[in-house]
């Protein structure tokens, strides 16, 4: 399926003009311009309180950048290279209906200043994103936040929801038919590709679903520099009988408080859901 490219779509005009009456500027980012790029990736960061970025993060985040189309906005008149009070991103990708896929306006990295509140930035972002779907002939819109519920005026809704479950392995067996195969400890660059594999190959069953980008899978397998526990992370792929990939898990060890009678930790399966927070299965050992 031919996707249209998100980034040949110019600046909205409405958003342009309505926030040049505040004064502010509304333009597309040129990600291969560092002048540029740079201060937008720091933005985002800001944004969505993460720490400063280093140069190994922001170079592990250009490919994202790159392939995105990129919005800030900025005071106007300010000097070249400086951050912009607000960011937004999108790209064009298949989402899975039954029968094929269609194309979709994904939408992400949404952060307003805290200084430049109520001035209507957040309206215009969002709209603006909208109207360029419009445009370029995208007939559906997608959005990645971590405030799903505060989306709603703009026509979004809540699509992916979050579970954290406790297993406990005194009951806990395997219901279906035993499977032959083989589970195996893969590294990190494995397990980053076969999480990519896995996802690819069950996204195309279920309606809904979109794909996934190698940023994703690198912080998931503890490859991003930023990631406070990437050696921690460990994986295991499962093969079948004819060494065909089947499943794969990424997940961290963690040592339980308290007095045990026997040696406890938890396992965290590692992920995110779209809005950033982590998304974890813990498992306890019988205490």
């Amino acid at each position: 399926m031919a996707l249209i490219d998100a980034r040949g779509i110019p600046a909205d005009q409405t958003s342009v003009e309505r926030l040049a009456r505040e004064d502010l500027d509304y333009r597309v980012v040129d990600p291969d311009d560092p002048a540029q790029a740079v201060p937008f990736q720091r933005a985002m960061s800001r944004g969505f309180l993460g720490a400063e970025p280093t140069s190994a993060t922001l170079e592990e985040g250009l490919p994202t950048v790159r392939s995105h189309r990129n919005i800030g906005v900025y005071e106007r008149g300010t000097a070249r290279g400086t951050l912009p009070v607000a960011t937004i991103d999108s790209w064009v990708t298949p989402l899975t209906l039954p029968g094929g896929d269609i194309g979709m306006w994904a939408i992400s990295g949404v952060t307003v200043s805290g200084t430049h509140r109520r001035r209507g930035i957040a309206r215009s972002l969002l709209e603006g994103e909208l109207r360029a779907a419009a445009q370029a002939g995208v007939a559906l819109a997608g959005l990645t936040v971590t405030e799903a519920t505060i989306y709603g005026r703009y026509g979004f809704g809540a699509a992916v929801p979050v579970s954290h479950l406790t297993v406990d392995t005194r009951r806990a067996g395997w219901a279906a038919t035993p499977s032959r195969g083989r589970f195996e400890y893969v590294d990190r660059e494995q397990l980053a590709a076969d999480l990519g594999a896995v996802h690819e190959r069950a996204r195309r069953g279920r309606p809904g679903q979109v794909p996934g980008w190698s940023a994703r899978w690198a912080g998931i397998a503890g490859l991003a520099s930023a990631d406070t526990d990437r050696d921690r992370v460990r994986g295991v792929h499962f093969l079948d009988q004819d060494d065909v990939l089947r499943g794969v898990l990424a997940y961290t060890l963690e040592e339980m408080g308290g007095d045990v009678p026997v040696p406890a930790s938890r396992a965290h399966a590692r992920g995110r859901d779209p809005g950033g927070r982590r998304r974890a299965l813990a498992v306890r050992p019988p205490a």
